[in-house]
């Protein structure tokens, strides 16, 4: 597979190998193909082993996949680097970190807006009305106040 580890059925053809390099150089069909300055169709048939470059296309190809052409064309000799652990690791933990910002962001962002809401939503204390015995209404705010007057 990376190298010359073990044996892979998808590093057992041209296409298969090609797929595997792209994969380990992170590069999508597209980007790739654009890289050799080829349609993404092409590159497409390549990887699913329909068609397969011109010799001078796979040797520039191996220089955009970082990999030997004899690696490309028969599996031996220099193949994908494979990726540290240690990158992984270090990846995995800025990505961690970002996360971790972004929640005490948005912790900071709700405590914010629950105490704009506590001050908003403050009760007012004002007596309620209350009905008198005749069914009325009693106003007991502003000074006004309709008692159990007849009129």
């Amino acid at each position: 597979m990376f190298g010359n580890d073990h044996a892979d059925p998808c590093d057992e053809t041209l296409g298969g190998r090609v797929s595997l390099a792209r994969d380990a150089k992170a590069l999508s069909m597209e980007d790739a193909a654009q890289r050799l300055g080829v349609l993404a169709s092409s590159w497409r048939a390549w990887e699913c082993d329909r068609d397969v470059p011109r010799a001078n296309r796979l040797t520039m190809m191996a220089g955009v996949l970082g990999v030997s052409p004899i690696w490309l064309l028969t599996g031996l000799g220099e193949g994908p680097v494979r990726r540290r652990h240690d990158d992984h690791q270090e990846n995995l933990s800025r990505a961690i970190d970002g996360i971790s910002n972004d929640i005490e962001a948005l912790n900071q962002r709700v405590r914010r807006i629950a105490e704009y809401l506590a001050q908003e939503l403050t009760p007012v204390t004002a007596e309620r009305p209350t009905t008198g015995g005749s069914g009325r209404i009693a106003a007991h705010s502003g000074g006004l106040r309709a008692s159990h007057q007849r009129l």
